[in-house]
């Protein structure tokens, strides 16, 4: 792992972060918190001697700290213009989205608009997730049908499909995989999985966002600085490769190009 040129850097405050289960990318074991964006969090903030404490929250109450300004970090996020507001998005991998439904002999679906238009499949969606504006018109098209519903995390949706309450998703591969992957009662989903990238959910940058509200603008940049040493390192895409297999990431998740911390922010000195 790196080690910080500003090894004597330090927060003005321990960095309150919401986690939440989601597979192995966040994983919450009562008061543990472990996984790859947490893994990430904790390495930026040891690189600039500041302290990180976690705090067990569903994706939707997490945005809700965030924005009241609550809390100084969102992990593992996509970029919205909500979160925009609030915050200061900081990409460290590229992600994208697919259509998730158990293995059978049908056509295959390559858009949104074949999901919408496939009345046999009802959705379920994980609360508090955007992928943004294609996904949410999907969402207010699937709602109209009333062909939607939300549950909290990716592991209580691999029970719906399994139990045929449901018959599709769209998320992150690696989220749903990780979510799955040693619970016993939804393993055996693994082996049968079809996953179908939507031509409207493009490739997209995900990352973390540093409050506007909660922390110095001091810290801020400092903890940004941090992140994007990181991505550049190339040691987050390592990170994914050890953790997921291949036919997971293959076409669900890729590095950043180097250097690209949002526009170009300037970066602290290294003196």
């Amino acid at each position: 792992m790196l080690v910080s040129a500003q090894s004597r850097a330090e927060c003005n405050k321990v960095l309150v972060v919401p986690a939440w289960a989601a597979g192995k990318t966040i994983i919450v074991k009562k008061d543990q918190v472990s996984g790859v964006f947490p893994t990430i969090v904790r390495e930026a903030a040891d690189n600039v001697n500041c302290q990180v404490a976690f705090q067990n929250s569903p994706p939707a109450r997490a945005c809700d700290m965030f924005e009241k300004g609550a809390a100084d970090m969102l992990i593992s996020m996509f970029k919205t213009p909500r979160r925009d507001e609030v915050g200061e998005f900081v990409p460290l991998i590229r992600a994208r989205p697919t259509l998730i439904t158990l293995e059978t002999k049908r056509d295959g679906i390559d858009s949104t608009k074949q999901l919408i238009e496939s009345s046999n499949f009802r959705v379920t969606l994980v609360r508090g997730h955007d992928y943004g504006p294609a996904f949410q018109d999907m969402i207010t098209a699937l709602k109209k049908q009333d062909r939607l519903n939300f549950e909290p995390d990716a592991l209580s949706v691999a029970r719906m499909m399994k139990l045929g309450h449901v018959q599709a998703t769209v998320m992150v591969p690696t989220i749903f995989y990780g979510a799955i992957y040693d619970d016993e009662r939804v393993e055996d989903l693994i082996d049968k999985l079809r996953f179908e990238p939507l031509k409207e959910l493009t490739w997209r940058e995900n990352g973390i966002y540093l409050s506007r509200k909660s922390l110095s603008e001091k810290d801020r940049v400092m903890l940004r600085d941090a992140f994007v040493e990181l991505a550049d390192s190339e040691i987050i895409w390592k990170i994914y490769q050890r953790t997921y297999p291949s036919s997971i990431t293959k076409n669900s998740i890729m590095p950043i190009e180097k250097n690209n911390n949002d526009a170009g922010q300037p970066r602290l000195s290294r003196k």
